[in-house]
């Protein structure tokens, strides 16, 4: 904070009077009053709904992840970043598919190439 005049973010809980933890994002900056005494201006940011927003993706991604596993084999899904091309997920029927065994083969093999 010395160097910059800033402070955070940070992430902490704070506690409400009736016992209920919630989740906040601290931050801060140092300012002067009109006598030149060195102040911190906080804000103390209630982030509950980012959280829990955050936390229902998670949930999402691992109940799609889940399905996507038990199809197995009878079925390819296969995605990628559109701008770089990245391969971003393939499943296991791919590897059926085109008769490739190990995970990291996907990383440089460029897919779209193969099928045309």
């Amino acid at each position: 904070m010395l160097i910059t005049g800033c402070l955070g973010p940070y992430k902490k809980e704070y506690i409400r009077k009736n016992g209920h933890r919630y989740p906040v994002q601290l931050n801060g900056v140092v300012i002067y009053d009109a006598y030149g005494r060195k102040l911190i201006w906080s804000i103390v940011e209630d982030i509950t709904e980012r959280y829990e927003a955050e936390q229902a993706l998670l949930e999402s991604q691992a109940r799609y992840r889940r399905l996507v596993e038990k199809i197995g084999d009878q079925f390819v899904i296969y995605s990628h970043k559109a701008l770089t091309g990245e391969v971003t997920y393939v499943s296991d029927g791919m590897d059926k598919v085109l008769a490739y065994r190990k995970r990291h083969d996907w990383q440089v093999l460029d897919v779209l190439s193969m099928a045309a």
